[in-house]
């Protein structure tokens, strides 16, 4: 249990075992945070301190869920020295040794790393029951055993750098918290295979570290309220992130109590403080109780016990740039990003190492630059990199690093014959050439490709990059040869085009290519800043009969090149198709409602063809005769305007088109009356004037919105009436209709 006592000054000393080989968290730290119980309520989301969004319960009164998983999401981001301050702390590997009773850290030791970019992993609320009401400490171990399942980590290797801190909801006392028989702690953490603590659970996962987090607020000032911050919603909140903190921090340097880092006192050697319980509670001076800022938020903490301090601390060595992973190729030469560090103590000089590094790489003790060229295959090595201040603080960050086989060289470079002007270079063309692989020759022959071209005609060096055709896994290299460069021959290639009988055969565009069987070559651009595309196009001429001129002569002129010769031997195939004319009135006009007809008639070439005609964007009720061309009907569309587009088509499938502008008029006009102004109390005649453009029609007048008093006669369209004895404007509408059910409608103002 976390002992709330004033902080021993004795120092820590290591355990260099460890229990089942962990003395210390050496890998990216991972937490993942439990809400164990139904009566955490329904989830939800809340904002903390306006960094950003995290789970909220609706049975959780203080606000704990939210704070907890803002912390651990901050730690390593913003100015967090704290997270630093664990990182001096290491254990034994395969090469080095951390004796019992060590109070420092050997050279090529393991150090436990920032938690770059946050520790939280996960969260989880295990709605399959109501948490106990006093959970027991097997009972906490089996629910973090559940947890490791539901987050899939099912192995022991998976669990290795991971806490589960299981959070128990308010009103509940697991293991005894905040009872007056056994509540003397606020948390404490343990690990599943604990027997010797009384902890007796299956463990499928493997061993798992968890922390038993009661429900902090529920002690009040006991564990935390207050401590930081003095009043408000912030200060009941204290003891969340100090408790949770505090027992983070023993977790990372003593993951399975009882084989880490502890305060053993020459006074009492059966009593030992981790390095949290160091520095636990303390309310001023050196190591007090204070507010770190992360990125997520500022957040209350307790100090830890800092070896190379020789005191309580909030702030250690912390790595403030690294690399990332790294990956490079066998062979070679790198200059890796170096990492950047600050210490707290100001005025120290820090030195730099690596434990890890792949075979052939170095450090700069100075930069922390990683230069050299690998040696060796290496997959995912972890490199610690380590800087150590003159006081003999430390601070630690990981990577990894992969070293992949690598693409051997191109040692020597092949020959070349020759070169034409414009083209890629051809690997028929090269002969010879060696690759190496970390300095070794690697026999065999190989094609090479480029995508060098001359920029003239005759010898020239040119600068070519190589790379071998039928071996994907070598490198390219770049290199001078000297290569011939002979002129380019561009062929016309005249595309099919279609002429009109009795029309000018028009000048069309034609395709060129440096090479007529490759149509990938077409000419499209220029080659260079001096090439201008030149113009082809066939010797114009009139089609007055079925019979065509041969050859076609294609003429190029304009563009010439000093690199480029064109062929124009070409000769073009053409089809000649019948020429339809249309003949037919360029506009019509027709009422709405009314019967409407007009005749399209059309001509062609070939007098024999058959020709169908078709329209579209006829106002509604016309339709074309597609023999006779004669378009009819009465028309139902609105009144506007419609572009119609007739279509003639003889039985060979050539065509041709004609637009017709046709005006849809309405059938009732109807005048708009101007503003009317009348005096109270007034006799008034006002007549509304319409008439409509069919004969044998009669209208029907109405009319809303009249002051009142007035009306509308209904046959005539006459306004009268006295109007009343109140002021007001009115909007007048008027509709008339005709016997045929056309209409029209205006508005306008009367005052009175």
């Amino acid at each position: 249990p976390v002992a709330n006592t004033a902080a021993s000054s004795d120092g820590t000393v290591a355990y260099g075992g460890g229990i089942a080989g962990l003395g210390v968290i050496t890998g990216p730290p991972k937490v993942y945070l439990v809400f164990w119980g139904s009566q955490w309520g329904t989830p939800g989301t809340k904002s903390v301190q306006g960094k950003g969004s995290y789970t909220s319960f609706s049975g959780d009164p203080a606000g704990v869920a939210p704070d907890t998983e803002a912390f651990f999401s901050g730690l390593g981001t913003g100015s967090d020295g704290w997270s630093a301050v664990m990182t001096q702390y290491c254990q034994s590997n395969v090469t080095v040794t951390v004796g019992l009773g060590a109070s420092t850290c050997p050279a090529g030791a393991t150090h436990i790393v920032d938690p770059t970019g946050g520790a939280l992993a996960g969260v989880w609320e295990d709605t399959s029951g109501a948490a106990p009401t006093a959970a027991t400490k097997s009972q906490l171990a089996l629910e973090a055993e559940t947890a490791a399942g539901h987050f899939g980590n099912r192995t022991a290797g998976s669990n290795l750098n991971v806490e589960y801190i299981i959070m128990s909801p308010t009103q509940t006392h697991p293991d005894g918290f905040n009872t007056l028989s056994s509540g003397g702690f606020c948390a404490w953490h343990d690990y599943s295979a604990d027997t010797a603590n009384l902890i007796n659970v299956a463990q499928p996962n493997g061993t798992v570290a968890f922390t038993n987090m009661p429900y902090v607020p529920d002690a009040g000032i006991s564990c935390g309220a207050n401590a930081v911050n003095s009043s408000g919603t912030s200060g009941s909140l204290d003891g969340v992130t100090i408790v949770g903190g505090h027992e983070y921090a023993e977790w990372l340097t003593d993951p399975y109590p009882g084989g880490g880092w502890y305060n053993q006192t020459p006074a009492s050697p059966t009593y030992q403080y981790e390095d949290a319980d160091e520095c636990a509670w303390i309310t001023s001076g050196q190591g007090a109780m204070s507010t770190i800022s992360l990125a997520t938020g500022a957040f209350p903490v307790q100090s830890t016990w800092s070896n190379a301090a020789g005191a309580c601390a909030t702030a250690g060595i912390m790595f403030t740039a690294a690399p990332g992973n790294q990956s490079n190729p066998l062979g070679t030469p790198i200059t890796a990003l170096g990492v950047t560090a600050s210490d707290p103590v100001p005025g120290q000089t820090l030195t730099y190492a690596a434990l890890g590094l792949p075979a052939g790489l170095a450090i700069d003790p100075t930069t922390a630059i990683v230069t050299g060229t690998p040696t060796g295959v290496v997959a995912n090595a972890t490199v610690a990199v380590t800087a150590t201040d003159g006081l003999g603080a430390t601070g630690s960050t990981s990577l990894k690093w992969t070293i992949t086989p690598g693409r051997p060289m191109i040692a020597t470079l092949p020959t070349a014959s020759a070169l034409t002007y414009g083209q890629p270079l051809q690997a028929a063309a090269l002969t010879g050439g060696t690759a190496t692989l970390g300095g070794t020759t690697v026999a065999g022959d190989f094609g090479f490709t480029s995508g060098a071209t001359a920029p003239g005609a005759g010898t020239s060096p040119q600068s070519v990059t190589f790379t071998p055709t039928d071996r994907a896994d070598y490198s390219s290299v770049t290199g001078t040869i000297n290569v011939t460069v002979h002129q380019a021959t561009v062929y016309v290639i005249p595309n099919p085009q279609v002429v009109t009988f009795g029309q000018a055969e028009p000048n069309d565009t034609f395709t060129l290519r440096t090479n007529p069987g490759a149509p990938s070559s077409a000419v499209s651009a220029p080659k260079d800043a001096h090439y201008v595309a030149p113009i082809c196009r066939a010797t114009a001429y009139v089609i007055g009969s079925r019979t065509l001129p041969s050859p076609l002569v294609v003429a190029c002129f304009g563009g010439a090149d000093p690199n480029y010769v064109f062929d124009t031997s070409a000769t073009a195939q053409l089809t000649v198709a019948n020429a339809i004319n249309i003949s037919a009135a360029s506009s019509a006009s027709t009422p709405q409602r009314a019967t409407a007809k007009l005749t399209v008639r059309a001509t062609d070439s070939a007098q024999t063809q058959a020709l169908v005609y078709s329209a579209v964007g006829l106002p509604a009720g016309l339709t074309i005769n597609s023999v006779t061309g004669v378009i009819s009907g009465r028309v139902s569309g609105a009144p506007g305007t419609y572009r119609v587009r007739i279509t003639v088509t003889d039985t060979s499938g050539a065509h041709t088109t004609k637009t017709i502008i046709w005006h849809v008029e309405n059938d009732v006009v109807l005048m708009r009356p101007k503003t009317q102004a009348t005096q109270p109390n007034r006799v008034v005649r006002l007549g509304i004037k319409a008439r409509d453009l069919l004969p044998h029609r009669t209208l029907h007048y109405a009319a809303v919105g009249l002051p009142a008093g007035l009306s509308i006669n209904a046959r005539n369209g006459l306004i009268s009436g006295r109007t009343g004895y109140v002021a007001r404007a009115y909007t007048v509408t008027v509709v008339v209709t005709d016997s045929a059910g056309a209409r029209a409608r205006t508005s306008f103002r009367w005052r009175v």
